[in-house]
């Protein structure tokens, strides 16, 4: 699955976070606001906080270079809530153009690494 990102504006992103009834200034779902909440909603919603993040500061975006900061910050709680439920598909998060803006980050990185370990590392083997 891939998010289609705008090229130069968030009105897209913004659109489907007001759509979610997401509250970017606070970065809050509010309860309900995501109604399946399944694990692929909670992946995409990290993913829509990630491109705000990744058109910071440029033209046009509407998204300021704090924001953008606060976008990345935003993002990770989602992403993590969605390895929790079970989205655990290294590939996906890999290669989701989306999560660029937060490749960088240590908290990212130790997210990766935790997807390339078993989900029950002290499971019985089946």
């Amino acid at each position: 699955m891939k998010l289609k990102l705008p090229n130069t504006s968030s009105s897209l992103v913004e659109a489907w976070l007001w759509l979610m009834g997401v509250t970017r200034s606070t970065h809050t779902v509010p309860p309900g606001a995501m109604p399946s909440q399944t694990d692929v909603d909670w992946f995409e919603f990290g993913c829509a906080r990630a491109a705000l993040a990744g058109l910071a500061g440029r033209d046009g975006s509407g998204v300021s270079a704090t924001e953008g900061a606060a976008e990345a910050d935003a993002a990770m709680a989602p992403l993590r809530k969605a390895v929790a439920m079970g989205y655990r598909s290294p590939d996906a998060y890999r290669t989701e153009d989306a999560l660029d803006p937060l490749r960088g980050r240590d908290d990212f990185k130790l997210l990766m690494l935790e997807l390339a370990m078993p989900a029950e590392p002290f499971g019985a083997a089946r």
